[in-house]
């Protein structure tokens, strides 16, 4: 009876020592975000892909994100942390938003800033003019944190 009420106690102790990682609600899969120029010839985009696991800068000479590869060596932590201080930034707003485009990107060739997120499977991408003056209120202190963090990322 004692060997019973031991194997109990301790499987017990065992099952609710068990603890797991709790995912954010706020998690995403990937979080795509740059700039692209589309009236020039060649080097017209920056481009980097955050997911949980890594920050990559892309490959490639397109001023669109899907023209890029993200293969290459992991960014340090600094440039993490720097990639997820934006994420959190990025309005609610944007995402119950029925527009993906915002201002005119890139109509004067200003640029555009492109962001994409995917988040339980579900993708949604925006262009974002880069002249802050053209986006709606809501947008715009995103909009100061991703121009700050590309040129952060420059360095």
């Amino acid at each position: 009876m004692k060997v019973k009420i031991l194997f109990l106690l301790l499987a017990g102790a065992s099952f609710f020592s068990c603890k797991t990682t709790p995912t954010p609600s706020d998690a995403v899969d990937y979080f795509v975000f740059g700039s692209g120029y589309c009236h020039c010839i060649t080097n017209c985009g920056t481009f980097y892909k955050y997911t949980p696991a890594a920050l990559v800068k892309g490959e490639g000479t397109s001023c669109q994100p899907t023209d890029y590869t993200y293969k290459d060596l992991a960014l340090g932590a600094e440039a993490v942390t720097q990639a997820e201080a934006l994420l959190k930034t990025l309005p609610d707003e944007l995402y119950a938003a029925a527009d993906t485009t915002f201002g005119c990107p890139d109509c004067a060739d200003q640029g555009t800033f492109h962001i994409e997120v995917k988040k339980g499977g579900v993708v949604k991408s925006w262009r974002i003019d880069t002249n802050e003056g053209a986006v709606p209120e809501f947008l715009q202190p995103f909009h100061q944190k991703i121009r700050e963090t590309l040129e952060a990322l420059k360095e």
